[in-house]
């Protein structure tokens, strides 16, 4: 495989393998590993547990924001400017 033209094969553990032909630099020819995203096991970790990780985050936000606007009231009430807020 791959002596005239470069080809593809999959291994047994489902990877692919781009075979080179044979040249100066690779006298035996030069093999590749083909990445495929979709055999990432660390892909498919992160989006098994997207979900969770969008709603921990919109809870996070609006946990900022609660505080934000509380710090933003108390500086109102002190008469500070909203121009000169550094929030």
């Amino acid at each position: 495989m791959g002596n005239l033209r470069v080809s593809v094969r999959t291994l047994p553990d489902g990877t692919k393998v781009r075979h080179h032909p044979p040249d100066k630099n690779h006298p035996e020819g030069k093999q590749e590993l083909v990445y495929d995203p979709e055999m990432s096991s660390l892909r498919n970790k992160l989006l098994a547990h997207h979900k969770e990780h969008e709603k921990a985050d919109k809870e996070l936000r609006g946990h900022h924001r609660r505080r934000i606007d509380a710090k933003k009231k108390v500086q109102r009430a002190k008469g500070l400017p909203e121009e000169k807020s550094p929030i």
